[in-house]
């Protein structure tokens, strides 16, 4: 289990790492706000599951957000999850991105909105949602919205949902590597590369922990 964290760094930044997000955070002008969800058991067994859900709004020139989703679900566990990005003022940049590792029969239904209000020229925002499906009882469903009333602007999403590369794990059992422990290290490296963008390390290293203990490996 992560402990929640909220710490400011030598920059100035303000990095969060929480299971349980708040309804709305605000960013004013030159801040930055590196929001992480880190979500392992938010309900059992429900069909509808309890719906978290967080809003950012960059309320200033040069405000900066980023929102890194982590999800690892077990057994008949049930996410369901929106998150949203709205830009007020101009110059302003943000990302969600989202990565989950379903097992059993687990599922994730995800939501993103990215919203650049009319005088938020030059703003910069980017949504990405990508599952690995372990088990054929999983499933993943992402929606992507944008509303975009500006028209100087950078707007993007991505998703994906699928299985893990079975050459790969051929290659990994080829030298010698269990089927399973070559499963939790292709997992681990799907989660590695998001891990990266957590800009305190010591924070990054404690996340990168709890992940490893929450795999039902």
């Amino acid at each position: 289990m992560i402990i929640e964290t909220d710490k400011i760094g030598e920059d100035g930044a303000r990095t969060i790492i929480t299971g349980k997000p708040q309804a709305e955070y605000t960013v004013g002008r030159g801040e930055t706000l590196n929001l992480v969800y880190f979500g392992t058991d938010l309900t059992n067994g429900g069909a509808a599951g309890k719906k978290r859900a967080c809003r950012i709004v960059l309320n200033g020139k040069g405000a900066r957000a980023l929102f890194l989703g982590f999800v690892i679900g077990k057994e008949d566990q049930n996410f369901v999850f929106d998150a949203s990005a709205v830009h007020v003022k101009g110059e302003t940049n943000s990302e969600i991105r989202i990565k989950s590792a379903l097992f059993g029969k687990s599922r994730l239904d995800f939501k993103g909105d990215l919203i650049i209000e009319k005088d938020a020229q030059q703003s910069d925002t980017f949504l990405a949602s990508h599952s690995l499906l372990m088990d054929e009882g999983t499933s993943a469903r992402a929606v992507p919205s944008l509303e975009i009333l500006a028209d100087d602007v950078k707007a993007g999403h991505a998703a994906t949902a699928g299985k893990v590369n079975e050459e790969d794990l051929f290659y990994l059992e080829s030298r010698g590597i269990s089927r399973r422990e070559a499963e939790h290290l292709l997992v681990l490296g799907f989660f590695e590369e998001q891990l990266q963008r957590v800009p305190d390390i010591d924070l990054r290293d404690s996340l990168r922990q709890a992940i490893i203990k929450s795999l039902p490996f």
